[in-house]
């Protein structure tokens, strides 16, 4: 199908080029978009916002996934629908809607259905929490306002792409997927319980060229950072708005269904249509992690000033002394992040071309 982003592909330039600007791009539109989500979609400062596209664009759950692309291309346009959904919500406006629609038109044309099945289940959560916490200022049938903007999305994404779903469609009743997987199947590569070291210490089990740990790196490295975990608890100093327990809700529950035949929670799924279709629970912890990443930029809102108040988009006057210490958590999140690129470079290097 038609990708506007694929045009990089057909530069005139070698093809180890033209691949690693696409690969680059899509790294860089993920921090863009997720700075765009936390900014204008959450009304947070600058500082937490950047926190927040560097943590989930740059995290070892992302960078692990360059040996399966097609999984980061389709995830990496999720903040854009979550934020034209928001705006929608907050406006009023069907045109967000509308927007957020046509952006999972172009995250189902890159093919990951599972990645579009996350995203859509975030959209129905986050207007399920709206719907709820709106509920007393609305009345009659305006407090059916946050499933209907969720309603325009879905079908003008699949107005859209219903090529892309058509075909998907007949290929999976022509598949071994039909009736869907089996409980040992679906739960291949969950997640174990002992890897959440991981998100403490990633390197514990191997990196790519030296993995001693079940299944394989790529699926089951978890990183979101140390910065972040760190911030994340500051979070609820002020848990001024639903949203903050929106997107702890979600971390609980992705992380608790990554543990896939780990927790018996999982053998419901089974019997869902859709979800008996799709294998490596681990996937979940994408949500996890992009959730870390936001509850990270909040928690790094309430150690600082603002120059914005959350949510509401208002200036602010006041000052705090805690402003240095975010500033010093930024520089040790740009460090630790040089010294993870470098330790990467290395890991990854032909062995020949050090001899």
């Amino acid at each position: 199908p038609f990708y506007l982003l694929n045009l990089i592909l057909l530069l005139p330039l070698p093809i180890t080029t033209t691949h690693t600007w696409y690969i680059v791009a899509h790294y860089m539109l993920a921090g863009v978009f997720t700075y765009l989500l936390v900014r204008c979609g959450l009304h947070l400062a600058r500082a937490p916002s950047l926190i927040a596209g560097l943590t989930f664009a740059y995290s070892g759950t992302m960078i692990a996934q360059l040996t399966n692309f097609t999984l980061v291309t389709t995830w990496i346009w999720m903040p854009l629908i979550l934020f034209f959904f928001i705006r929608g919500l907050e406006t009023s406006k069907m045109g967000y809607s509308i927007l957020a629609g046509l952006a999972l038109a172009v995250q189902i044309s890159k093919s990951h259905t599972q990645m579009v099945l996350y995203t859509a289940g975030i959209l129905g959560l986050y207007a399920l929490f709206a719907f709820v916490a709106g509920y007393r200022d609305r009345k009659g049938i305006r407090i059916l306002v946050p499933f209907g903007h969720l309603i325009v999305v879905l079908l003008v994404s699949a107005g859209l792409a219903a090529f892309q779903l058509f075909y998907t469609a007949e290929l999976i009743g022509l598949s071994n997927r039909s009736t869907g997987l089996s409980f040992a199947t679906m739960t291949a590569l969950s997640f174990p319980p002992i890897y959440f070291l991981k998100f403490l210490a990633p390197g514990f089990l191997g990196s790519f060229q030296n993995y001693v740990g079940e299944g394989n790196f790529t699926e089951l490295h978890a990183y979101a950072g140390i910065l972040p975990l760190i911030l994340t608890p500051f979070a609820f100093l002020k848990p001024r708005h639903w949203r903050v327990w929106f997107f702890s809700t979600l971390v609980i529950l992705c992380v608790v269904l990554s543990l896939g035949r780990y927790t018996s929670l999982y053998q419901g799924l089974i019997y869902l249509p859709i979800f008996n279709f799709f294998r490596v629970p681990a996937r979940w912890l994408f949500l996890a992690t992009f959730s870390i990443s936001i509850l990270a930029a909040y928690g790094a809102q309430n150690l600082m000033v603002a120059d914005r108040e959350p949510e509401t988009g208002r200036r602010t006057s006041e000052t705090s002394d805690r402003a240095p210490v975010v500033a010093y958590l930024v520089a040790g999140l740009a460090l630790v992040g040089a010294v993870g690129l470098l330790w990467l470079w290395n890991s990854t290097a032909d062995p020949a071309s050090a001899t």
